[in-house]
């Protein structure tokens, strides 16, 4: 098991794999064998208020390609002797790296928050037509290549019209059954054992 708290940054892929690394070290848990569908399930906790959306599709392809599981969650103070799992966030970018599990859960009360595409725009009174430009442009491959990820997840499309039909100047928090209703959660867990015997 893995668990991701703080914002998803340039540095975020690099730090999942190193922790994987050191999961194949100190675990039964081996890349090699998540691929087969052999040995031990790799979940991933998630805990984060969101961030940059390449270093997520990353994390997202890897927890698939590794066969993983996804939670918003986080481990509990009594988790050592129970598994206990809390609530906890995942909005923006998080959200992707969610979609990543082969069967994703959610802990009761948890948060999931997603937005509009928003890139990077510098605040001015008025903009020239070439920023503008550049503007639509940059939407536009952002949207694709939302578009693309999920459908490499596997996720329904009309997660996609949901997050182009928000609010752009704000997160729209989803609670379980539109959460599962949009494909992101397939079950509520309120502990490790949930996920572990959860059918897959």
């Amino acid at each position: 098991m893995v668990f991701a708290s703080g914002e998803v940054a340039d540095t975020t892929i690099e730090r999942f794999q190193e922790a994987l690394d050191r999961l194949e070290k100190t675990s039964e848990w081996s890349r090699a064998k998540a691929r087969t569908g052999a040995g031990p399930q790799l979940i991933l906790l998630l805990d984060s208020p969101g961030g940059l959306v390449n270093p997520a599709f990353s994390v997202s392809r890897q927890l698939r390609i590794n066969g993983a599981m996804t939670a918003v969650a986080r481990p509990s103070v009594t988790f050592a002797t129970d598994g206990a799992l809390d609530p906890s966030s995942c909005n923006s970018a998080c959200g992707l790296m969610l979609l990543g599990g082969k069967v994703r859960f959610s802990r009761l009360l948890s948060n999931i928050g997603l937005h509009q595409i928003r890139p990077a725009v510098e605040q001015k009174l008025s903009y020239t037509r070439e920023e503008v430009l550049l503007y639509l442009t940059v939407f536009k491959e952002s949207a694709a290549a939302l578009s693309r990820h999920l459908a490499e997840m596997n996720i329904d499309p009309k997660l996609l019209l949901y997050i182009m039909q928000a609010p752009d100047d704000e997160m729209g928090f989803l609670g379980y059954s539109e959460a599962k209703s949009l494909g992101i959660i397939d079950a509520i867990s309120d502990s490790l054992n949930d996920i572990l015997l959860y059918p897959s």
